[in-house]
């Protein structure tokens, strides 16, 4: 349904544009876990209350003020920061002749995932 309204549809699209960047926020996702525990994981990082969190996600809210969605962006900007840290150090590791059995590697990499998924809070 579009509004002949150019600011509803700016409106409409900042709202969808939050629910999907709080989607990532959410991320990892464990198989079977629930959509609320994913809300309440993306609501901590992003900063909002879970209440916030669920009307977005379900793009229900009515406006997403322009703090929101900078703190959306600005976290989601560094979360990729640190992944590209992450990825770029761990094939350093390897180039640098670190040698590692399969299963330490597996390891390691699962930790550094780990650790970029939950930084920044």
């Amino acid at each position: 349904m579009r509004s002949e309204n150019p600011s509803e549809n700016q409106e409409m699209a900042d709202v969808t544009e939050a629910s999907e960047l709080l989607r990532e926020h959410a991320s990892p996702v464990q198989p079977g876990e629930l959509i609320a525990h994913q809300i309440r994981r993306a609501a901590r990082k992003a900063g909002l209350t879970a209440s916030r969190a669920k009307a977005i996600w379900y793009g229900e809210a009515r406006k997403i003020t322009a703090h929101e969605m900078d703190a959306l962006r600005k976290n989601r900007d560094s979360i990729n920061e640190i992944r590209e840290t992450i990825r770029t150090r761990r094939g350093a590791a390897g180039a640098d002749g670190l040698s590692l059995d399969r299963r330490s590697a597996l390891a390691l990499a699962e930790f550094l995932t780990n650790l970029a998924e939950r930084l920044p809070e």
